[in-house]
């Protein structure tokens, strides 16, 4: 067998694949899909489980705020007392989307960046009071 026969063959036999890959697409996604959609389940179950906590602490929160605007309401506008609990409910919806931002980790990319070093050795810079990051930015946990 010489060269170029192998080489023809080689190239029949991926031409053959690309075909049925073609051919067979649909149920090739499909599958792929499926397989996705289990695996985002069991990672949103997963998540559900460690949500008592924080709807816990949000409940608390929530109901600490309320006493103190009952206790002072000429203290706060009612606008500033929407406001308030406007930022409790904030706060607990940034909780709860980190915690079901987990079921797509493998997909996009969320996490924090390496520390870079420090681009002034002289004086304390950007780098060495925040947490790691670009200069001048700061990422919270």
């Amino acid at each position: 067998m010489n060269v170029k026969a192998g080489l023809t063959f080689c190239r029949h036999l991926g031409y053959r694949a690309m075909w049925q890959a073609k051919k067979h697409a649909p149920e090739i996604c499909l599958a792929i899909g499926g397989i996705a959609g289990v695996g985002c389940l069991v990672t949103a179950c997963r998540s559900t489980l460690k949500m008592e906590p924080i709807l816990e602490h949000h409940n608390k929160v929530l109901k600490e705020t309320k006493e103190i605007i009952e206790k002072q309401p000429d203290k706060f506008t009612p606008t500033q007392q929407k406001r308030m609990v406007a930022g409790v409910y904030a706060s607990t919806a940034i909780q709860l989307g980190k915690l079901y931002a987990q079921c797509t980790q493998h997909h996009v990319w969320i996490s924090r960046p390496q520390q870079q070093k420090c681009h002034s050795v002289r004086s304390p810079c950007c780098c060495r009071t925040q947490n790691p990051g670009v200069r001048g930015r700061s990422y919270a946990a």
